[in-house]
């Protein structure tokens, strides 16, 4: 099987961004199985032509996308994609959106096809602070998940990863934080649990 894993790049204040980190440390074969990465803009809009695009070229038989949460404390798959764009940092080319939509006549919110609870579990099981998240937010990790929940065909979803031990130490307010090789393990349990899905196991 092939599973597709995405993340995004630096933004805002910091730096570096715990979810590419963790793409990085990814292996591209599991088992029997193939690992496709690929590292998303953080641009409104041009994340989820991306996803697209990456989608009908790859086939992937999941996908598998991952994002930094500043803030939060634990890995926490996403429930749900709003049909909004509303911030005030801005993204990478500088666009700010007040109470838009991502699509027009789309839905006002699509559901994860990921097998989140069980994503949970394994995590809590290996030690790693873990719980379900029914908000994506409104940021470009949203606009991504509501694309990528549109034209996914396959189970598909989004994971929000804590801020790495250094990202923190670099940035003037405190934040809740992880190690980096822990979320970089999580992210490795995440994606064995949606192929051992796929598979039935």
């Amino acid at each position: 099987m092939k599973i597709l894993v995405t993340a995004f790049g630096p933004f805002g204040p910091d730096a570096e961004n715990s979810s590419l980190n963790a793409l990085s440390a990814l292996p591209e074969i599991i088992g029997e199985d193939m690992v496709v990465k690929a590292v998303l803009p953080v641009v409104f809009g041009r994340c989820g032509e991306v996803i697209r695009s990456l989608m009908f070229v790859i086939r992937p038989d999941a996908v598998v996308s991952l994002g930094q949460a500043a803030g939060r404390d634990s890995v926490t798959p996403e429930l749900i994609a709003k049909n909004v764009r509303n911030c005030t940092v801005p993204d990478n080319e500088g666009q700010i959106f007040t109470a838009d939509t991502i699509a027009r006549d789309g839905a006002p919110q699509l559901s994860s096809t990921l097998p989140s609870d069980e994503i949970v579990g394994a995590l809590t099981a290996a030690g790693i602070p873990a719980k379900i998240s029914d908000s994506a937010g409104t940021y470009v990790c949203n606009d991504l998940m509501y694309s990528l929940l549109g034209c996914a065909a396959v189970p598909a979803g989004f994971i929000h990863l804590p801020v790495s031990d250094s990202i923190a130490a670099a940035r003037k307010i405190p934040v809740p934080h992880m190690d980096q090789k822990d979320i970089d393990r999580a992210v490795l349990i995440a994606v064995k649990t949606v192929l051992g899905s796929l598979r039935g196991k």
